[in-house]
C-alpha cells in the first residue's frame, strides 16, 4: 500500500509539473503576441503622428503660391512618367 501510494504521489508531482510548465509556456507565447501586437500599435501611431506633424508643418510653410508651383511640378513630373 505505501509503495503505491508513493507511486501516485510520484505520478501526480510529474503531472501538476507538466501541467504548471504548460502553462509557463503558454504565457510566455501569450506574452509575445500581445508584445508584438503592442509594438504593432505602437508604430502605427508613431507614423499616424509623423503624418500629422509633417502635414500641419507643410501647410504651415506652404502659401498658395507655393502650394500651386508644388502641385504643378507634381503634374509635370507624372507627365514625364
Amino acid at each position: 500500500a505505501k509503495e503505491e501510494a508513493e507511486r501516485i504521489r510520484t505520478e501526480r508531482i510529474a503531472k501538476a509539473k507538466d501541467e504548471s510548465e504548460q502553462i509557463i509556456e503558454q504565457a510566455k507565447s501569450d506574452i509575445k503576441l500581445e508584445k508584438q501586437s503592442a509594438l504593432l500599435a505602437l508604430r502605427q501611431e508613431v507614423a499616424r503622428l509623423a503624418i500629422k506633424s509633417a502635414s500641419l508643418i507643410i501647410e504651415a510653410e506652404l502659401d498658395e503660391e507655393k502650394n500651386k508651383k508644388l502641385v504643378d511640378n507634381y503634374i509635370d513630373d507624372l507627365s514625364k512618367n
